[in-house]
């Protein structure tokens, strides 16, 4: 698998902080106080190919019409992270693309980008990648910070999937 440039953008923020893999201990098994106990957890972004300022102006504006509030006031503070990719959102996740994965549909358990439901990005390229990281709070704020995204989470409504039926289709 290549690496693209989200994953490459990710790697520049998360820098040293990187992790190779995840191991560690489990204590309390058997009790209600069982957990992991090692830092564990990535930064996540999602960002769309831009052919031109016209189709980053048209898509900027969908997003502002479909979105309360935008991180950006202007097109013109939106940056690419190279090859012409744009950041719509980055994000955290203690279970690395479990997250992720539920930013395609439409959640009442929790907020989602519900990209099913943003007809702007028909037949645009639209890529993600996931980094594990110590610190992912940190570096979270530190994307947003170097590269701003566009979209805000929203939950669902009371017949959207749960978080459970996510897990079920990410098997």
């Amino acid at each position: 698998m290549e690496k693209n440039v989200v994953i490459k953008c990710l790697e520049e923020i998360v820098g040293t902080d990187a992790l190779p893999y995840l191991s560690g201990e489990i204590e309390g098994c058997g009790t209600e106080h069982c957990r992991l106990t090692e830092d564990r957890g990535s930064v996540y972004g999602v960002a769309v190919k831009i052919n031109d300022e016209n189709e980053k102006s048209d898509i900027f504006n969908a997003i502002k019409k479909d979105v309360d509030v935008l991180s950006l006031k202007t097109v013109d503070e939106w940056q690419s992270i190279g090859n012409n990719f744009y950041p719509l959102y980055w994000g955290k996740d203690i279970n690395m693309g479990i997250r992720l994965h539920s930013h395609t549909k439409m959640m009442k358990s929790t907020g989602t980008l519900q990209l099913n439901k943003l007809v702007f990005l028909i037949n645009k390229e639209v890529i993600y990648g996931a980094y594990p990281c110590l610190k992912y709070d940190e570096k979270e704020k530190k994307l947003r910070n170097r590269y701003p995204d566009l979209l805000k989470t929203k939950k669902g409504n009371k017949d959207d999937l749960l978080m459970e039926e996510v897990n079920k289709d990410e098997k």
